[in-house]
């Protein structure tokens, strides 16, 4: 079991003893000093210091919670249905755990799934906008993790909630997950409640009753994370409906590894052991013989599943004698699909026709 791990179960209440209960209470008084940072550079961004402003329209894709939220199936979707009106985008990120300024895992699979839409990596995003619209001629900028940004002025915040995991087990770091606090979302334009599909509507109402506290009149759209396909590594797709029932282990280096659980019960196949690793990792020659000798205590498998943003990172089509095989998943808005973009398009310096 990875620290993350270990971490998210002292978060979340899971872990028990006294020594968990130390280290709650250690990690809520160090919440306290993360909380007043936060205050104050929010403070000042919300008096619109330091803010700079692109020659093009922005829009922001971002989260309250630290990574796991589908939001980079929502910036292929977006990103598609902005080339779809024949507008150049360009997807500007951070490039998080990027090794050696080269591309980074979301980077990575961003390039697979949208060959034709530039994606542009600095912590410096104002520099990069530049580069975009100048050297790229982009006509709208899509600014992947963008709600903590604030640098970059931005013509429209969608923010993505999690409905499996919506606020972080009610904390800020490192208590929970939260980067902010909720109230937060009084600066979203549009919430995006991604993975409905997963929980109960009951569940969904009250997610949806603590955002209206925050801000009461906040367009929420509804979207399921679906498992399109399955893909290899030499780009070979196979229906996800082929692997139903069928027995298979599984790892995975996300922020929300559950999700992935999820996902693959939905797809229907019967999960004999999921192996988790940490956010952003990095497979190592190490990693994949521990893989290998891992599987190997399962027997009737021949298949080994891992998520997208897995695959192109470990870029081999077998695990030992197992296929890997990665789970190619999709967000599709199923409810308010149309104000969503109409926020958009109303929100944009030059809407698109």
């Amino acid at each position: 079991m990875n620290w993350q791990v270990k971490l998210k179960e002292v978060m979340s209440g899971k872990r028990r003893g006294v020594l968990a209960s130390l280290s709650r209470g250690g990690l809520w008084l160090a919440s306290l000093c993360y909380a007043l940072g936060i205050r104050l550079i929010n403070k000042r961004f919300d008096k619109g210091r330091g803010i700079e402003k692109a020659d093009v329209p922005v829009i922001s894709i971002g989260n309250l919670t630290t990574g796991g939220t589908g939001k980079t199936p929502l910036v292929c979707y977006v990103a598609a249905g902005l080339r779809a009106m024949e507008m150049r985008v360009t997807i500007l990120s951070r490039g998080y755990g990027s090794p050696d300024g080269s591309a980074n895992d979301e980077a990575l699979e961003l390039d697979f799934r949208l060959p034709d839409v530039p994606h542009l990596q600095s912590p410096n995003r104002k520099e990069i906008a530049q580069i975009a619209v100048n050297e790229l001629g982009a006509e709208v900028l899509l600014l992947d993790d963008g709600f903590q940004h604030r640098r970059l002025k931005r013509d429209v915040d969608v923010v993505v909630v999690d409905a499996t995991n919506p606020f972080g087990y009610g904390f800020l770091l490192p208590r929970g997950l939260l980067r902010e606090p909720i109230s937060s979302l009084i600066r979203a334009d549009v919430v995006v409640l991604n993975r409905c599909n997963l929980v109960s509507p009951d569940r969904i109402e009250a997610i949806k009753k603590t955002i209206r506290g925050c801000h009461a009149n906040v367009p929420i759209a509804q979207a399921h994370t679906v498992a399109t396909h399955l893909m290899d590594v030499t780009g070979n797709q196979y229906a996800a409906a082929d692997y139903q029932d069928e027995r298979v282990v599984a790892f995975c280096g996300i922020g929300n590894p559950e999700s992935f659980r999820a996902t693959l019960s939905e797809m229907g196949v019967e999960v004999e052991g999921l192996r988790e690793f940490p956010d952003h990792h990095a497979f190592t020659r190490e990693d994949i013989t521990g893989l290998i000798k891992w599987a190997s205590g399962f027997s009737g498998v021949s298949t080994i599943l891992c998520t997208h943003k897995d695959l192109v990172k470990v870029g081999l089509a077998k695990i030992g004698d197992l296929n890997l095989r990665a789970v190619v998943v999709s967000t599709k808005i199923k409810q308010r699909e149309k104000q969503f973009w109409s926020t958009i398009h109303s929100r944009m310096q030059q809407p698109p026709q």
